[in-house]
């Protein structure tokens, strides 16, 4: 003895369009979550130029092996001209800033020092 239903096929559509909305509110969930990850970068992150000793420097940030970001690739400019500087002398105004330069790892110091004491003033983050 056997048992046999009918299943109508209204019954069978609305299992099918239920499967099909649940697929959408999935992608939109999916969406939103990453939408979300990617407002949530560090503010910081902004901050990518900044004079010190009367030189303007701008960089990057790298996100290392440990999931932390770093200062990275300083270059400096003429603070007046914002030109890059050629072997420490502005090509636009010619005044020699040699003896103000600082290392990259004094700068990547310096930059870590303001980022992890809050000593960054909005002005200095870009938008």
């Amino acid at each position: 003895m056997g048992w046999t239903f009918e299943i109508p096929i209204w019954g069978i559509t609305l299992i099918f369009l239920s499967g099909i909305g649940l697929l959408f509110i999935w992608a939109w969930f999916n969406n939103k979550i990453e939408e979300l990850n990617s407002e949530q970068e560090p503010k910081f992150l902004n901050y990518t130029e900044d004079e010190f000793d009367n030189i303007l420097y701008k960089w990057e940030y790298e996100l290392n092996y440990d999931d932390k970001y770093s200062p990275t690739n300083f270059t400096p400019f003429c603070p007046d001209d914002n030109c890059i500087l050629h072997y420490g002398k502005c090509p636009i105004c010619n005044r020699n800033f040699n003896r103000y330069f600082k290392d990259n790892s004094e700068l990547e110091k310096i930059v870590i020092h303001k980022i992890q004491n809050d000593l960054i003033e909005e002005s200095e983050i870009k938008n």
